[in-house]
Order: structure tokens, then C-alpha cells, then sequence
């Protein structure tokens, strides 16, 4: 069997599959990827505020993942460490204290542009306790993004 990246191409792989159709299918694959550098740059080039950010973890951030997950994306994006939530009530999540903080590597904190930003919750999307949670995470990354690349840069 073989499969690349989220394509419906599976297959048994055997002598009688038509390579022109693996042809078509990396061409297919190698357009995407130059697509997603094309996007990775526009959002290099696209800055972001503190204030900006603030606003789409305390909303955006907080309603799709959550209060824990909304905090350590904060303290990402402005300290470039991450670490274990403290518990606490009626908080936003720019409020919540993180303990056992650890460096994130290539955070480039405080976060200036959109690239970054989307490194960050690439960072969070990782640390999900199973492939499920990961993957769903990975995909909600794009929707996440829409608030902030919507704003003037």
C-alpha cells in the first residue's frame, strides 16, 4: 500500500499500477506544496500586535481549544516558554500562571508576525496526549488563523 500526505490515492501497490497515475498524483502534490510556501511567506510578511493577538486567544483561541490550551498559547507567543497550566476560575486565559515552564524551541517570542503565530499552535498541536486529538488540532489550525490574517498587517 501507499498513500502521500491526506490524498485519496491508496492503493495495493502492485506491477499492474499505471505509473503515469503516480506521475499525475506527485505533480498534484508538488503544486500543494509550493502553494502552502507561497502562504508560509505571505504570513512572514503579515505583522502582528500584541493587542491583536491578546484579543484572538482570549476569543478565538479560547473557544475552538479551550481555557489550558488558550493560556499556554499565550505564554507562548509573548515568553516563548510553555509548561502545565495552574488550575483557576473565572480567568482569561492571558491571566492563568504556567508552572514547570520549559523553553519552546524556535518560539521567536514575543511573536511578531503570522508565520510564528501558526508555529506556536503547530507547537500545541504536537503535545496532544493521542493522534486523534493531534491530528483534529492540526486541522483546526487554518480556521484558528482566519481571524488574524483577516486583520490589516
Amino acid at each position: 500500500m501507499f498513500g502521500v500526505g491526506d490524498s485519496l490515492l491508496r492503493r495495493r501497490h502492485v506491477q499492474s499500477l499505471d505509473p503515469d497515475e503516480i506521475a499525475s498524483y506527485l505533480r498534484e502534490e508538488l503544486q500543494k506544496v509550493t502553494a502552502e510556501k507561497s502562504l508560509y511567506r505571505e504570513w512572514f510578511r503579515h505583522s502582528v500586535t500584541e493587542k491583536s493577538i491578546f484579543d484572538w486567544v482570549n476569543e478565538s483561541v479560547l473557544k475552538k481549544w479551550g481555557l489550558h490550551a488558550a493560556a499556554r498559547v499565550w505564554h507562548i507567543v509573548t515568553t516563548g516558554m510553555d509548561g502545565d497550566v495552574q488550575q483557576a476560575s473565572n480567568r482569561k486565559p492571558h491571566e492563568l500562571q504556567l508552572k514547570s515552564m520549559r523553553e519552546v524551541p524556535g518560539a521567536c517570542a514575543p511573536v511578531s508576525n503570522l508565520f510564528h503565530v501558526s508555529q506556536v499552535l503547530s507547537w500545541i498541536a504536537g503535545t496532544r496526549t493521542n493522534v486523534q486529538e493531534q491530528l483534529q488540532y492540526i486541522r483546526d489550525i487554518p480556521s484558528l488563523m482566519e481571524p488574524l490574517t483577516r486583520q490589516a498587517p
